[in-house]
């Protein structure tokens, strides 16, 4: 194998590491589509698809539910909060808050919720603001993490790439000389 075909398959193998689906944030899978919550109407998305052991972004579009759909008027000035709580097993709910900084599009509240362990979870999507609040919940099941986002595995494969393209160098010139 040629050494530009191995550092070629290396630099392959880095790029799919590093472009996991957390590229897909901020969108993702509809879990709760015009949900009325107190005067609100709020809908929902999770991301990556499958929710994953560890770190899933929740993001809300939140607007006025006084209005009909076709005339929605989004709400910027809400709290919102998401509850996670595992469901038939022991564990204490964990809370986090969502903003409009979290993330390229403002228009979304969003936050990253994380999930310690495998099964399901149900997550409470509380909304406040100045004409009342309510909330909105969905079970969602995290799958078990995925090894090859994981980190500890980027920063083994990087140098393990590394070595491999030196090693093939190492022989290249070994057969020349």
């Amino acid at each position: 194998m040629s050494r530009y075909r191995l550092a070629a398959i290396c630099l392959a193998l880095v790029a799919l590491l590093v472009g996991s689906d957390r590229t897909a944030a901020h969108g993702g899978k509809v879990r709760v589509d015009g949900a009325s919550v107190g005067p609100y109407r709020v809908t929902v998305f999770t991301s990556p698809t499958p929710i994953r052991v560890g770190t899933v972004d929740v993001s809300a579009l939140l607007e006025r539910g006084d209005l009909p759909r076709s005339e929605s008027e989004l709400v910027q000035d809400a709290r919102i909060t998401v509850t996670a709580e595992p469901v038939g097993r022991d564990g204490e709910p964990r809370t986090f808050e969502a903003t409009h900084d979290h993330g390229p599009n403002k228009l979304f509240y969003a936050v990253d919720v994380e999930l310690p362990s495998e099964g399901k979870w149900r997550l409470t999507v509380d909304v406040g603001g100045e004409e009342g609040g309510g909330h909105v919940e969905f079970v969602v099941t995290a799958e078990p993490a995925d090894p090859v986002a994981s980190p500890l595995l980027l920063t083994a494969l990087v140098p393990a790439a590394a070595i491999l393209w030196w090693l093939s160098r190492r022989r290249h010139f070994a057969r020349r000389g």
